[in-house]
């Protein structure tokens, strides 16, 4: 059962809401799964989807109840940012929060609230963009006795005690631990990558964990045995002595002995190689998945008020989202009859003024049409804003690939994201015999349309 953890309206047309799947059969142990805490890291996104499928389909197995909290920082998620998007914060620096804190405080204690009474919490995470890490589970030396056992059978291939003094308090992790619910942090795969043997891996693992739990009596797969570090020498970084490309030679996970190698650095320009490295690095991109061409289009909306001489409110552009309230373009009407004038405000996500204008705009033009005081026979159309996503966690384009709506149009129906949009906004506008896009400056200011004076 999905359920909302808690619920909070945004400043542009959408709500911000962490989800949780709730999954229950008879009575039992409660299992937390927990990822998305960064925006960056999607690796436990599969692992979430593989443990919740298996669930569903093997439901008479489970006894006791398991909690999957796919996106933790919903906002950072969808915009492939790390920390929370228009606070410049990690939100994996902000527990236990606070309820008389700002947003992000106010998020984490009720965060940690959905957490009281788990049995255990597994946190997933993954690297940056420029490792890439083995399946493997970072634990506190303070509570090695209580989590070394449970971590040993979640399938992971390497257990990392770490001293006290390394480990930040505002963690998540460190918070529940320190109220004691068991949480183990796992680490795996690449910054804004899914790997697919890791997440099976991974979810291998937490149904054996659900079985040692005694939450599970379905099949039960074997687990691998890791390898246990508590001694900080028994962990080494290579760094290369030379500038270079970096061309992986052998895969991760690899025994090597000493002057062995793991890849090359090559130089192109002269033509050289300049020595060997140990260590498997990338620096993958993530491309934008794409979503469903088209949208919803103005006829489809629903009036505010009933007649013609009330405004009409109109959804002219949508795009489901998977985490986020869905993209909206709206748009607000004002009388009836030939199509006369389309106000566009915002184009960019940062471009505060020209939504302020264009919704005042509809405040006049609103009190204007209730009193009569619109020409009749024409009709005007307002549109707020085009990109309201963008300007909800505070970035100027579009979040996912920094594109720009406005260099986008007439748009392109089969084309990226922007281009999709600027085709299904464009297709509305230009049906309208003038219009007005209210503009703005690169440069921050007091800037204010002439039109407004």
């Amino acid at each position: 059962m999905l359920q909302d953890i808690l619920s909070i309206r945004l400043p542009v047309d959408e709500t911000y809401r962490i989800r949780k799947n709730s999954i229950t059969h008879g009575a039992g142990k409660r299992l937390c799964v927990v990822t998305g805490i960064h925006g960056d890291e999607l690796e436990g996104q599969y692992a979430c989807f593989l443990l919740g499928r298996l669930l569903r389909e093997g439901l008479e197995h489970l006894h006791g109840t398991v909690d999957i909290y796919p996106a933790m920082n919903p906002l950072g998620i969808d915009s492939i940012t790390r920390g929370i998007p228009g606070f410049d914060l990690d939100m994996n620096r902000t527990f236990p929060g606070s309820d008389s804190g700002d947003m992000t405080e106010f998020v984490a204690t009720k965060i940690m609230e959905d957490m009281a009474g788990a049995d255990l919490v597994l946190d997933i995470h993954a690297s940056n963009i420029y490792l890439a890490e083995l399946p493997q589970i970072r634990i506190n030396e303070l509570h090695t006795h209580r989590l070394v056992p449970l971590a040993k059978q979640a399938n992971v291939d390497f257990i990392w005690v770490h001293g006290a003094s390394t480990v930040l308090e505002s963690t998540f992790a460190h918070s529940l631990n320190s109220r004691g619910i068991p949480c183990l942090v796992v680490e795996m795969g690449v910054g804004m990558r899914l790997t697919e043997a890791y997440g099976r891996q991974l979810c291998d693992g937490m149904v054996n964990l659900m079985h040692v739990l005694g939450m599970w009596d379905g099949a039960v797969p074997e687990v691998r045995e890791p390898l246990v570090s508590a001694d900080p020498n028994e962990v080494a970084f290579l760094n290369a002595p030379t500038s270079g490309m970096f061309l992986k030679t052998k895969p991760h996970d690899t025994w090597v002995k000493k002057g062995g190698d793991r890849g090359l650095y090559l130089r192109p320009l002269p033509g050289r190689c300049e020595g060997v490295c140990q260590r498997h690095q990338e620096r993958p991109a993530l491309h934008h998945p794409g979503v469903p061409a088209g949208g919803r289009g103005l006829a489809d909306g629903a009036d505010s008020g009933a007649g013609g001489k009330a405004m009409r409110e109109r959804v002219i552009y949508s795009i489901p989202s998977l985490y986020r309230d869905d993209f909206r373009v709206k748009a607000y009407l004002f009388g009836q009859g030939e199509k006369a004038l389309c106000i566009v405000g915002s184009m960019r996500g940062n471009e505060y003024q020209q939504l302020f204008i264009a919704s005042r705009m509809v405040q006049r033009l609103k009190e204007l049409e209730e009193t009569g005081q619109l020409t009749d026979g024409v009709e005007v159309m307002v549109i707020p804003s085009v990109n309201p996503s963008s300007m909800n966690v505070g970035k100027r384009f579009w979040a996912t690939d920094n594109t720009d709506i406005n260099r986008m149009f007439p748009g392109y129906d089969l084309g990226e994201t922007t281009q999709r949009i600027a085709a299904g906004v464009f297709q509305v506008v230009n049906q309208y015999r003038s219009g007005i896009q209210l503009a703005s400056y690169y440069m921050p200011g007091n800037f204010s349309p002439p039109m407004c004076g």
